[in-house]
């Protein structure tokens, strides 16, 4: 039995079923491209989205399989009447519980998965195990947790000098081991936030995050996007400063009065505070 034929009988049955592959996607919270490539053959379908798309289509998953693998080469059909397999003018005896098929089932190979087909077809034949009307259910394998992702933006800050930053380039990344509260990821240039931030590492930055003085934060100064501790004085004057106290020279102060355009756009989650200079 190879892909191909599979990919056949996926696409036959989304047709049969009246579904165009947007609306298949949609359902299974794939990429339109994964339900073309699932039909042409070009990727292969696991187990769990064989059983998504065969509860989709309303079609049993043995039509798309064919459950050949207890039985030899040949494809056939359960034969309520005589408890076995029929197919190419012959009925074979009820298979026995194959190996395995009280494991999850996403696990098993295409071999197990058949298996598992041709058992559930023989006691679907047994009157003490076949669902009355009303009764019937789809059991569906739980989702996959999904890994939460969030931006990366490729342009480095500037640890002391000027970078671009928020821009449309960036990429997304896994945040599992991320704080909670992290919004966007950049990566730092530059030596002025030492050691605390080393150059070329990655911050966490959290949005919408009322700033205290002594909060590192990313900021936006006419022009230029810096990562620096922040204080502000009662008059309103602005301190941005370097936690690396021999680039003091890095260090910026913006008056109240400067006309400068100033924006903050995010708290960096520090794994510790750090004392203002």
């Amino acid at each position: 039995m190879s892909p191909d034929t599979i990919a056949d009988r996926i696409r036959k049955a989304r047709l049969e079923a009246g579904l165009t592959q947007a609306q298949v996607a949609e359902t299974l919270g794939v990429t339109y491209q994964a339900v073309s490539n699932y039909e042409r053959g070009k990727s292969r379908v696991d187990t769990a989205t064989l059983i998504k798309l065969c509860a989709l289509y309303n079609t049993p998953l043995s039509k798309i399989i064919s459950v050949p693998s207890l039985f030899g080469d040949r494809e056939g059909e359960w034969d309520d009447a005589s408890g076995g397999m029929s197919g190419a003018g012959s009925t074979y005896p009820a298979p026995a519980l194959p190996a395995g098929v009280a494991q999850i089932l996403a696990e098993l190979n295409d071999e197990g998965t058949s298996a598992w087909v041709d058992y559930g077809h023989y006691l679907k034949s047994q009157p003490k195990y076949r669902a009355q009307p009303g009764e019937k259910k789809v059991f569906l394998p739980a989702e996959p947790k999904q890994p939460r992702m969030i931006r990366h933006y490729l342009h480095p800050a500037a640890a002391g000098y000027v970078n671009p930053v928020l821009s449309e380039d960036y990429e997304m990344i896994d945040a599992s081991s991320a704080p909670p509260d992290a919004d966007y990821a950049l990566t730092v240039s530059g030596d002025s936030m030492e050691p605390y931030i080393k150059d070329g590492s990655i911050v966490y930055v959290a949005r919408d995050t009322d700033m205290r003085n002594g909060d590192v934060g990313i900021w936006f100064v006419d022009g230029e996007t810096l990562v620096k501790q922040f204080c502000v004085d009662h008059v309103g004057n602005l301190y941005l400063f370097s936690l690396n106290r021999k680039r003091a020279d890095a260090d910026r102060t913006i008056w109240h009065n400067s006309g400068s355009n100033v924006i903050c756009q995010g708290k960096v989650l520090m794994k510790k505070r750090v004392s203002l200079p």
